[in-house]
């Protein structure tokens, strides 16, 4: 069990279980403990395995599962929510349980499990408090129930503990409103008319005077880069989808691909968050630190990329092939 309460098995009042594996990966049995089906998740290309066939998930602005379709774009199952969770209209088939926000929902409760705590979309508030106070700034933080500030058309909430708009990062600070602008200044009345002015005749001109030239200034002197601000993160391996067929070993191969582009994309955002915070600091010491923390990050990067680029050369000796 992790700090934020990853759901590890579903037991059945009749004796039939359902065990997850790192949130991508489920095994349904029976109560004999025959495998009667299995789901794979992969997050990065928005689809999912039930048994052997594909299908891929479309989401709206919050993450929400909304259409899922088969391989060949027809729709299976229809899904859309009020502001706070609760189920507008679905049609056909989800086949699957992730739903409001990507959170899963337990349907026989009317509850979302967002691992640290559980939600009622029908009460829009959590069903224990929150454990921390996010801060006094804002009063709506005073509220320990109170679901992501109760803006839930703007906010997710992705472990039941972090309030976010999409920077995906934990604790990374949200952005404040902006102050209305200053109002336009009041026109100037127009001045009276005076006499008219007549200009005086003009003197007989003498030598002119050429102005003493200004020195050159010299090349102009620009700051040198913060060579850490400019790091471009490398993009994600666009082939993501490894074939099972009917090799175990592929499947196997697939699921341990994917939990790696997990870790790669939340290394990206982990990379992200601090290339912020470092941006608006001129602490000297905090700056070193992190720096240190990002070059860290990045070696870990490496590794994970190692690892992809393993499996991928691992998956085509043994035969696999590759879905786009």
């Amino acid at each position: 069990m992790s700090r934020f309460g990853n759901r590890v098995k579903n037991i059945n009042p009749g004796g039939s279980k359902t065990l997850y594996v790192g949130g991508i990966y489920e095994v349904d049995k029976n109560s004999g403990g025959t495998v009667t089906g299995t789901k794979t998740y992969y997050p990065a290309a928005g689809a999912m395995r039930v048994g052997s066939t594909l299908y891929y998930v479309l989401k709206d602005q919050l993450g929400s599962a909304s259409v899922v379709t088969n391989t060949s774009g027809t729709i299976i199952g229809e899904d859309r929510f009020y502001s706070f969770g609760e189920t507008r209209f679905t049609t056909g088939t989800m086949l699957t349980d992730k739903l409001f926000t990507g959170q899963r929902e337990m349907a026989d409760l009317g509850i979302y499990d967002y691992g640290a705590r559980f939600y009622s979309p029908k009460l829009g508030r959590f069903l224990s408090a929150d454990s921390i106070m996010p801060g006094f700034d804002n009063p709506q933080n005073l509220n320990r129930f109170s679901y992501v500030r109760n803006n839930p058309l703007r906010y997710i909430d992705p472990t039941g503990h972090m309030i976010t708009d999409g920077c995906q990062t934990e604790g990374c600070t949200l952005p404040s409103p902006l102050p209305p602008p200053p109002p336009p200044p009041a026109p100037e009345p127009d001045p009276e008319p005076g006499p008219i002015f007549e200009p005086p005749t003009e003197p007989v001109p003498g030598p002119i005077v050429e102005p003493p030239t200004e020195p050159d200034p010299g090349p102009i002197f620009e700051p040198p880069t913060d060579p850490i601000l400019v790091i471009e993160i490398p993009g994600v391996i666009p082939d993501v989808l490894l074939s099972s067929g009917n090799s175990s070993i592929c499947h196997q191969l697939s699921v341990a691909y994917s939990m790696e582009l997990m870790k790669l994309s939340h290394q990206d955002y982990l990379i992200k968050g601090w290339l912020e915070k470092l941006r608006g600091l001129t602490d000297e010491k905090q700056r070193t630190e992190i720096k240190r923390k990002v070059e860290e990050l990045f070696e870990e990067r490496q590794k994970i990329m190692n690892s992809l680029t393993l499996l991928k050369k691992d998956a085509k000796n043994k035969g696999c092939s590759w879905a786009q």
